[in-house]
């Protein structure tokens, strides 16, 4: 049962919380406005589209980047300034201790927790379907964009393989498709091109050979067009990298293992994606405490003192988070252990600091 010093507080923490995600989302919009007016303008944008863009995608995929720093900042900052006004000392004074105090942050950081949880995984990744849709629609239109060296494992003993493939009018260059019986190539068709016939929902090879090989020896077969039925659609070869972020999470765990099927032997950026929707949201429950621990204690300087701490611990957070990530990408470390290692390095401060607090 929350008391009213619990309901005191958590109200002040959320209060806080909304005027700084509302007051860093104008200077964002305004900022990424006046850098894009001339884009908007030759465009021709209608201004009821731009101003949905930045409300319902531009806003929430921004606020979503940084949203534990954003926690931290509002819980310190609120807490600093109960501890200058001298409510801490108070509400320790009639008999409430430090360890009971820390249960209304707990449960804020829980209610934060979940509720990023499920952004992170379910909405966040259809408001990003809208961002990309925007910037292909009003601001890269006619950019050439291939997707260069596709090679898959369609089924086993299937491989599939196109030298570059052009969204524009769904067509691959320099296609082939091989058939093997354990180690031993049975057939391979090959063509100057493959492209998506979008009246019969099938693929086509054009000025395409077809060999067959038994006995040691080899049938030749040429034509013109070959309808072929591929178990695969124009809309799987979208930029990897841009589209899982449109992704919701069941989708992004089936698309990993049908790219672990199909032979694709780096994986790494689509697993940190993955794990990094569930270590983030935790980051905040782990930053509150530490905002708790610092700002709880009135010091000399004040506010400005743990803002200024803060932003230390922000920055540090941030540049230690992006590295290991980076790590998992493109080295040898685990994607699991490089979005979470951020996130037990900040718990042990966060418990020391909890555990050297004055009491």
């Amino acid at each position: 049962m929350l008391k009213k010093i619990d309901r005191y507080i958590i109200r002040k923490f959320l209060v806080t919380l909304v005027f700084i995600l509302v007051l860093f989302s104008m200077i964002a919009v305004v900022f990424d406005t006046s850098e894009k007016i001339d884009k908007y303008v030759s465009a021709e944008i209608p201004f009821k589209v731009i101003l949905e863009f930045y409300l319902t995608n531009f806003v929430p995929y921004l606020l979503n980047l940084i949203s534990p720093i954003f926690i931290f900042i509002a819980a310190l900052f609120f807490t600093s300034r109960m501890a200058y006004n001298s409510e801490v000392i108070a509400i320790y004074a009639s008999g409430t201790s430090f360890w009971r105090l820390l249960w209304p942050y707990l449960f804020v950081a829980i209610l934060l927790t979940g509720a990023d949880l499920y952004f992170k995984n379910f909405i966040i990744p259809n408001s990003n379907k809208g961002l990309v849709e925007f910037e292909k629609v009003y601001l890269r239109r006619g950019i050439y964009n291939p997707n260069l060296n596709i090679h898959r494992q369609l089924q086993p003993g299937e491989f599939f393989s196109l030298e570059r493939y052009h969204y524009s009018d769904s067509m691959g260059t320099r296609f082939s498709l091989e058939h093997f019986d354990g180690l031993q190539l049975k057939d391979k068709l090959m063509a100057t091109y493959l492209r998506w016939d979008p009246v019969k929902k099938k693929w086509y090879a054009h000025h395409y050979t077809k060999r067959i090989y038994f006995d040691r020896k080899q049938k030749i077969e040429t034509g013109d067009t070959l309808y072929l039925d591929l178990p695969i659609k124009p809309n799987e070869f979208t930029e990897q990298q841009e589209s899982i972020a449109t992704m919701e999470t069941p989708e992004l765990m089936d698309f990993i293992a049908q790219e672990t099927l199909s032979g694709n032997p780096d994986l790494k950026f689509f697993k940190v994606e993955l794990y990094q929707r569930f270590s983030i949201p935790f980051a905040s429950f782990i930053l509150i405490m530490i905002a708790y621990a610092l700002a709880s204690r009135k010091v000399r300087g004040g506010t400005g003192m743990h803002l200024m701490l803060g932003i230390l611990i922000a920055v540090t957070f941030i540049l230690f988070m992006r590295f290991t990530i980076t790590f998992g990408q493109q080295s040898t470390l685990n994607p699991m252990a490089a979005v979470w290692i951020p996130n037990l390095f900040f718990l042990a401060i966060a418990i020391w600091l909890l555990a050297k607090a004055p009491k």
